[in-house]
C-alpha cells in the first residue's frame, strides 16, 4: 500500500525518536518528562529499600510494587501533539500507515490505537488484523481447490506444501537482518581481499638490462611499442581483468543472496500461540470498533 498509494510508513515506536533528531521543542519537552520520572524512580527506590530494611507491622498495608516501565511513559497529550505535527509534514499529504503500535513510551497497543484515532479525529482510520492463512511453499503445481477450502481433509503430503504464517513471509524475508547483502557481503569478503591481492604488481629487474645484439644473417629485431602505448595497453588488459572479476563476484552474492532468503522458513506457531493471538486480535477489533462508535 505505501508504494502502490504513495502513503508514508509512521513508525510508531520511534516517534520520539523522529523529534529528537530533528532537535524539535516537543522532543525537549518529552526529554524533560523522561528525566523528572526518572529521578521520581530513583527517590521511590530509595524509600522502596529503606522500608524493606524495617520489620514489618501485622495489619500494615502492603505496599504496591514499583514497574519501572510505567515511567517511561509519555503523557497522552504530549504524545498527540507528537502525532499531530508528524502528521503535518509534506509526506503525509497522501495519507500515512501506521506500524509498531507497541512501544516502551505508552502500556499498550490500545493506547496507540486511542491515540491514531484522537489524531485524526476527521479522517478515514482503518485497522488492519492479520490472520492465520495458508502459504504455498514448495511445489509450484497444488490443486486450487485445496487452497480454497478449509473442510477438505488433506494428507500429510498435502500439508507439508502449506506453512501457517500470521504475516507475509516472502517480505519478511526480504527485510529480516538476518537476509539482508550485509550477510552476504560478510561471507565474500574473503573472495574480494583474494581479488585484491590478484592484482599484477610491476615487476623490477635486480641489475642493468644486456642489449642483445642481433646475429649475421638473422633477422632484424622487431620494433619496440611506443613506451606510452604499451603502458595504455597494459593498464586496459588490467581493467578489463578486474571487471570480469567484479562481476563474476557480484554474480556470486546475488546467487548467495538470493539462496540465502529463499531458505528462509516462517514460524511454525504452536496452537496456543494461535488462540492467544486470535483472541488478542478480537479485543483490539471491540476497542477499535467502541472508539468508532462513540
Amino acid at each position: 500500500m505505501a508504494q502502490e498509494h504513495q502513503r508514508a510508513i509512521i513508525n510508531l515506536d520511534k516517534l520520539y525518536d523522529y523529534f529528537v533528531k530533528r532537535g524539535h521543542p516537543l522532543a525537549e519537552l518529552a526529554t524533560k518528562f523522561l528525566e523528572e520520572k526518572q529521578e521520581e524512580l530513583t527517590q521511590l527506590k530509595e524509600e522502596e529499600s529503606k522500608t524493606k530494611k524495617k520489620p514489618k507491622k501485622k495489619g500494615e498495608p502492603v505496599v504496591p510494587e514499583i514497574k519501572d516501565e510505567e515511567y517511561e511513559y509519555l503523557p497522552a497529550d504530549l504524545l498527540k501533539q507528537m502525532l499531530t505535527k508528524r502528521l503535518e509534514e509534506e509526506d503525509c499529504n497522501a495519507g500515512v500507515i501506521y506500524d509498531n503500535l507497541e512501544s516502551k513510551y505508552w502500556a499498550s497497543e490500545k493506547d496507540a490505537i486511542n491515540l491514531i484515532c484522537e489524531a485524526c479525529p476527521s479522517q478515514n482510520v482503518q485497522m488492519v488484523l492479520f490472520h492465520f492463512q495458508k502459504e504455498r511453499q514448495g511445489e509450484e503445481e497444488v490443486d486450487q481447490e485445496l487452497m480454497d477450502t478449509t473442510s477438505h481433509a488433506t494428507s500429510p503430503k498435502d500439508d507439508a506444501l502449506y506453512m501457517e504464517v500470521c504475516t507475509n513471509y516472502r517480505y519478511a524475508r526480504r527485510h529480516d537482518p538476518k537476509f539482508k547483502a550485509t550477510v552476504v557481503d560478510e561471507e565474500l569478503k574473503t573472495q574480494v581481499t583474494e581479488i585484491d591481492m590478484t592484482k599484477e604488481t610491476p615487476k623490477t629487474s635486480a641489475g642493468p638490462k644486456k642489449k642483445i645484439m642481433p646475429k649475421k644473417g638473422s633477422k632484424k629485431p622487431e620494433a619496440k611499442k611506443d613506451p606510452v602505448q604499451e603502458a595504455a595497453e597494459k593498464k586496459a588488459a588490467e581493467e578489463a581483468e578486474e571487471e570480469r572479476k567484479r562481476k563474476e563476484l557480484n554474480a556470486e552474492r546475488r546467487r548467495k543472496l538470493f539462496e540465502l532468503r529463499e531458505s528462509y522458513v516462517p514460524k511454525n506457531y504452536t496452537p496456543e500461540e494461535k488462540e492467544e493471538w486470535i483472541k488478542r486480535a478480537e479485543d483490539l477489533a471491540t476497542y477499535f470498533g467502541e472508539i468508532v462508535q462513540k
